[in-house]
C-alpha cells in the first residue's frame, strides 16, 4: 500500500482443490495468466483479473505471505486493515482463514494479540 493512498483494496481468489465426492466433475477455472493473475471461467466465457490467484496447490504460508502478512505492518503503523472470506457454504473460506489446524492461515493469532496498558484507567478520578 503507497502511503500517500487513502484507500486500497486488494482482491485475492483462492481455488480449492476438487474434493473426492466431486471427482467426476472438472474445474469450470482456468488460470490463464499469472502476472497480471487472470481467470477465466469456462461456463461464462468471461475474464476476471484479481491481485492474486491461488491455485489448488499453494500452500498456506505463501496465501498468509501474500495477503496478510503485509497488512501486519500497517497495521502497526495506525492503518486500518480488514481480511475477509466471502463465498459459496464448503467453498473453503473456514480452512483459509483458519480455525485450531496448524495448516491454516490462524488469523486470530497473526498478530500474537496480547493486550498492554501504559497507563492507569480512572473512573470519576479514582483508580481502576
Amino acid at each position: 500500500m503507497d502511503q500517500g493512498t487513502d484507500e486500497f483494496v486488494n482482491v485475492s481468489i483462492r481455488i480449492r482443490p476438487v474434493l473426492n465426492q466431486d471427482s467426476t466433475e472438472s474445474s469450470c477455472l482456468q488460470v490463464i495468466s499469472k502476472q497480471p493473475p487472470v481467470l477465466f471461467v469456462l461456463d461464462r466465457s468471461e475474464t476476471y483479473h484479481f491481485d492474486n490467484i491461488f491455485t489448488a496447490d499453494v500452500d498456506q504460508e505463501t496465501v498468509y505471505n501474500k495477503t496478510v502478512k503485509p497488512l501486519v505492518e500497517y497495521v502497526k503503523q495506525g492503518y486500518s486493515c480488514t481480511v475477509f472470506a466471502y463465498g459459496q457454504t464448503g467453498t473453503g473460506k473456514t480452512y483459509t482463514m483458519g480455525t485450531s489446524n496448524q495448516n491454516t492461515l490462524d488469523m486470530p493469532k497473526t498478530f500474537h494479540y496480547r493486550p498492554h496498558f501504559d497507563r492507569t484507567i480512572s473512573n470519576d478520578n479514582k483508580e481502576i
